[in-house]
């Protein structure tokens, strides 16, 4: 299930609610409200028993919910000198624009996941739960983590 939804503080709130709720009722797990506490700025859900991973790019906000560890990332695709920043910071250098914000996004979400710097993840990534979607115009949008993924963006 997927659903737009414009960026701001009370909306990002709204937004993890719902994923956590929706997961909640799908995996047949009582919902309660989500208490939410930061580590290193991820968010961590201290009250039930799932990992979420939440990302915004412009006006769109994205929440993944999982068992397990996960992360998500998205980023808007904008015009970019990426071969200079692959040189510097990637183990490969993309073909293309689409397959650099591809690879970024994948990083990004492995850190997350990890709840590592994205400094660590930039030269090693584990690409072996990567999900790379494809579902959105003008934007890349990974998730790293394992089955039973539930998203909201």
């Amino acid at each position: 299930m997927l659903v737009t939804v414009s960026f701001d503080k009370n909306m990002v709130a709204q937004t993890i609610e719902k994923a956590v709720f929706n997961f909640c009722r799908i995996e047949g797990i009582p919902f309660a409200a989500p208490q939410i506490e930061r580590e290193r700025g991820k968010p961590i859900v201290t009250n039930l028993p799932i990992h979420i991973s939440l990302t915004h790019s412009r006006q769109t906000v994205a929440v993944a919910v999982s068992f397990n560890p996960v992360g998500i990332d998205i980023e808007y695709k904008k015009s970019l000198d990426y071969k200079a920043i692959a040189n510097r910071f990637f183990e490969i250098v993309p073909q293309s624009e689409d397959g650099f914000f591809a690879l970024w996004t994948a990083k990004e979400a492995y850190a997350k996941a990890l709840n590592i710097p994205l400094v660590s993840a930039l030269k090693n990534t584990d690409y072996s739960r990567i999900s790379a979607l494809n579902i959105l115009k003008d934007y890349a949008l990974s998730v790293w983590g394992d089955k039973d993924i539930y998203i909201v963006i």
